[in-house]
């Protein structure tokens, strides 16, 4: 009788550790887009920027140029 608890406890340990690798597996996939998501963001940005700078004067047109721009990057590629 003894040997079957404990051949209980080792699946139950086992199952237990399948899981947490899962859930671990599964919380860096999730970190891996949302680290990927930022930089393609932060890289629209960058190049919103380099296309359309900020000057003491702008007109209406070239304001509104930089923000259709800017509201066109996303964090989805």
């Amino acid at each position: 009788m003894a040997t079957g608890v404990k051949m209980d406890v080792t699946a139950t340990i086992k199952r237990s550790a399948a899981i947490a690798v899962g859930i671990a597996g599964l919380i860096f996939i999730v970190l891996l887009f949302w680290i990927g998501g930022e930089l393609h963001y932060r890289n629209c940005l960058a190049e919103v920027e380099l296309k359309h700078p900020v000057a003491l004067k702008q007109t209406a047109s070239q304001v509104s140029e930089r923000e259709d721009a800017i509201d066109s990057c996303s964090r989805w590629p």
